[in-house]
């Protein structure tokens, strides 16, 4: 699903590739961290991501770190 730029039958470009990568990257690292920042797959450092706390739909708020409480709504 990610990074498959190649299986595409549109001219993309480096840019375009290297953007795929970061991505893949962010939702990597989100996925293993719950925190998009951190390196690449490579080891090159990410820009950074803002961190966002997020209201799930159940009624909690659910923090970067794990944590996760009632929410305020």
């Amino acid at each position: 699903m990610f990074d498959s730029l190649g299986n595409s039958w549109r001219p993309f470009e480096g840019k375009h590739y290297d953007l795929a990568r970061q991505v893949t990257s962010y939702w990597t690292n989100f996925v293993k961290n719950l925190d998009p920042n951190g390196r690449d797959y490579n080891g090159n450092p990410l820009p950074e991501c803002p961190i966002l706390d997020f209201r799930l739909a159940f009624g909690k708020e659910v923090f970067a770190d794990g944590r996760a409480q009632e929410s305020a709504r």
